[in-house]
């Protein structure tokens, strides 16, 4: 009651391993004003160090270990805050906060997700024509649609019935297909249809604007050199498109937290990588 002001909270699942990167996710996120997030401890070395810090969490051990099978928890976590009507916004930490993202949702969806787009294309889908020769010019071409994914490292699912469905199918998913990569189930589980035997959540879903909630491309390959974005602050950037992924998050800290006008320069477009 006391983290999840408005009934909403921030959420990551870390163990004590990632002490250094929490630390920097930590002090981002209070730069920014978010003074309702709370940490599910998977390890029991972890709380210590969250008490002295001052942050909230819920001890759940689990003997997870790599990011991925870390992350293929979160699903279970997110139903159980859903199922006492408190909304949640699912963190990794490999982001950065600038601003308080709460100030930034709309609520008019069930599930609000970031995504691995650039441009509006990307970002929010295009359309294609697929060819089939075979079946000469008047059956050969018919219209498709493409997306880039949602990223499961960042997004908001408010308590609705609707997301308490989604997280139930992605925990199951996760608890009977164990090479399953999390990011894809969630990426199949909010796009694709109902079909067949398999049932859908029934979510309505909103995409971010990609210029607040931002990636890492998003962010060095456009926001960085196009003028008219020169005075823009993103209110999260997530660095999920480079590794290693902590210059990439220091100079996202200096440019906006610290106000280094030139931070984000050290990566130009005559690099290997940009």
């Amino acid at each position: 009651r006391r983290t999840a002001i408005n009934r909403e909270v921030i959420v990551a699942v870390c163990n004590s391993a990632v002490k250094a990167q929490l630390s920097k996710w930590v002090d981002a996120n209070q730069r920014a004003g978010i003074k309702n997030m709370l940490i599910i401890s998977i390890d029991n070395k972890l709380p210590g160090w969250l008490d002295e810090k001052g942050v909230a969490y819920w001890l759940q051990a689990d003997a997870a270990l790599g990011s991925h099978k870390i992350s293929a928890q979160k699903f279970k976590y997110v139903r159980a805050f859903l199922s006492i009507g408190c909304s949640v916004l699912m963190s990794d930490i490999d982001v950065v906060y600038l601003q308080n993202p709460f100030l930034f949702l709309h609520k008019d969806s069930d599930v609000e997700g970031t995504t691995d787009g650039w441009d509006d294309e990307s970002a929010y889908g295009w359309m294609e024509q697929l060819d089939d020769p075979s079946l000469g010019a008047f059956g050969r071409f018919r219209p498709a649609m493409r997306i880039t994914a949602w990223n499961s490292g960042l997004w908001y699912a408010r308590a609705t019935h609707a997301s308490l469905r989604l997280m139930s199918i992605l925990a199951y998913r996760m608890e009977h297909e164990p090479n399953t990569w999390d990011q894809a189930a969630f990426g199949e589980e909010v796009t694709r249809p109902a079909r067949d035997d398999h049932m859908a959540a029934g979510l309505a879903k909103r995409a971010l604007s990609y210029w607040c909630f931002a990636n890492s491309k998003t962010v060095f390959r456009r926001m960085k050199v196009e003028p008219e974005l020169a005075h823009h602050r993103p209110v999260v950037v997530h660095a999920n498109y480079h590794q290693p992924k902590e210059p990439r998050m220091r100079a996202v800290y200096k440019r906006w937290h610290l106000d280094e006008q030139d931070a984000l320069n050290e990566w130009c477009r005559d690099a290997p990588v940009y």
